[in-house]
């Protein structure tokens, strides 16, 4: 984009815009027009989601609501499946103690790192929400997307 190659962006972490383009977001040379997840960033109150923006369309809702939930556990943390219940219970407790760790949210600002996550059981419903999307809206977002039809 700074090179006039492209004139915007399709998708992208506000977290990553802050650290890549931290100059060109202060001085107003980003405009972002839509987010796409399932809660806003709170440096972004004023700009909608994508579901947002089709919310009641029967045709567009089901594929955003898909894409959002993808962009939403982008970046999971996750165990093999067999793992006892009691295990999972534990890794999902020590995970939530860190990401409130006031030593590592200090190093983590240190860094320029935002700590924004979801909890296991967050993360586990949407995953199995994704998998249960039925097949005709995965079949419009490989049409839409270009991709064959399976």
């Amino acid at each position: 984009m700074k090179r006039g190659e492209v004139d915007g962006r399709g998708n992208n972490t506000w977290a990553g815009y802050k650290a890549t383009m931290p100059n060109e977001i202060r001085d107003g040379l980003l405009n972002v027009l839509i987010q796409t997840g399932l809660r806003k960033d709170r440096d972004l109150p004023h700009v909608p989601l994508f579901l947002d923006l089709v919310r009641g369309d029967g045709a567009r809702e089901p594929i955003a609501n898909f894409m959002s939930k993808a962009v939403a556990i982008a970046r999971p943390v996750a165990a093999p499946p067999g793992v006892p219940a009691d295990r999972v219970d534990i890794l999902r407790r020590a995970f939530d103690a860190t990401m409130r760790d006031p030593v590592f949210l200090a190093e983590a600002e240190k860094i320029g790192t935002e700590i924004d996550q979801l909890t296991g059981e967050e993360v586990q419903d949407i995953v199995t929400s994704v998998l249960a999307t039925p097949r005709p809206v995965i079949n419009q977002i490989q049409k839409t997307l270009g991709l064959p039809v399976l």
